[in-house]
């Protein structure tokens, strides 16, 4: 994908590459502040937990940087407005869906699901395993992807580590 392109879906909805020097870096803060709301919930004055959600947005960059540094990261929009971004991986033994984050609003809309059916599609036809890890507090994601067919691969306390196998490939994936 040339950073021009884009990808069209259903509904007016887009994905882009991200174009860290434009307003799409405002848009990402903004976002990542809107979907940590754990981290609003720690007691502290607004200065302290700005500060705590800002560092924890570039620890967030720089660890995936470091972990995938062959990542791309990729705005996700609905008729031209931004509504969210996605971090995708793709290895040689797994597509790894990174991070998806949308904004409220665009939340229990189909979206989500809509993007991840895309990266399995692309998935099967690559051969591949798609991987990702979820917070077990997150309902909604978990309910989506059972919906998919993603079974637990690994887990934590905080999180599920799930995989989607593409139709004829074994079931059991080792080297996640």
């Amino acid at each position: 994908m040339k950073p021009t392109d884009q990808v069209s879906f259903q509904n007016s909805l887009y994905i882009r590459p991200v174009k860290w020097y434009s307003s799409d870096a405002d848009f990402l803060e903004r976002l990542h502040r809107e979907s940590r709301e754990d981290l609003t919930l720690i007691e502290g004055d607004d200065d302290f937990i700005y500060s705590l959600v800002d560092m924890q947005y570039q620890a967030r960059n720089q660890g995936y940087g470091t972990q995938f540094p062959n990542a791309v990261d990729l705005m996700i929009e609905s008729a031209g407005t931004p509504i969210g971004r996605m971090t995708v991986d793709q290895g040689a033994n797994e597509v790894r869906l990174v991070d998806l984050a949308l904004i409220k609003t665009a939340r229990g809309q189909g979206y989500g699901q809509q993007i991840v059916q895309s990266l399995m599609q692309a998935s099967a036809m690559a051969g591949l395993p798609l991987t990702l890890t979820v917070q077990r507090l997150n309902a909604s994601a978990l309910h989506t992807y059972a919906k998919l067919g993603f079974q637990v691969l690994d887990e934590n306390p905080l999180q599920l580590h799930l995989i989607w196998t593409p139709p004829g490939r074994a079931s059991v994936f080792v080297g996640v």
